[in-house]
């Protein structure tokens, strides 16, 4: 964005000019979006599980336990990935390929091909 347009619309346009750099890379803002929905709508759920069958007095506790797990859990997973970091470059690309590979069968669902035909044709699965 030239400095003229940048005069006549003021700090909006320069951002709507800095986002145009991330055109040729759109998977980046994308995965922000989802992951930053995902968490979100994740903790919705959970939060509301959790009030569920906590009693009242101690919903803070069972609330701060639950942060104190998740936090504990991101702190194993840097001291994790800056170990698996020292052993190369190679290697922490190969443990989150191995991760998400374990994850495809979960992405996958109970709905198998075979379920699926079994239930278009009308026959138990």
């Amino acid at each position: 964005v030239g400095p003229c347009l940048g005069i006549w619309g003021g700090h909006g346009l320069r951002v709507l000019g800095l986002a145009l750099l991330l055109l040729p890379f759109p998977f980046g803002p994308l995965g922000a979006f989802l992951v930053g929905g995902g968490g979100a709508l994740s903790g919705v759920h959970l939060r509301a599980y959790r009030q569920r069958l906590a009693p009242e007095a101690l919903l803070g506790r069972v609330q701060a336990g639950a942060v104190a797990l998740l936090s504990s859990g991101s702190l194993l997973g840097t001291l994790l990935a800056g170990g698996l970091g020292t052993l190369g470059p190679r290697v922490p690309l190969l443990t989150a390929l191995l991760g998400l590979l374990l994850l495809l069968p979960l992405a996958l669902g109970p709905m198998g091909c075979g379920r699926l035909l079994a239930l278009r044709e009308g026959r138990s699965p």
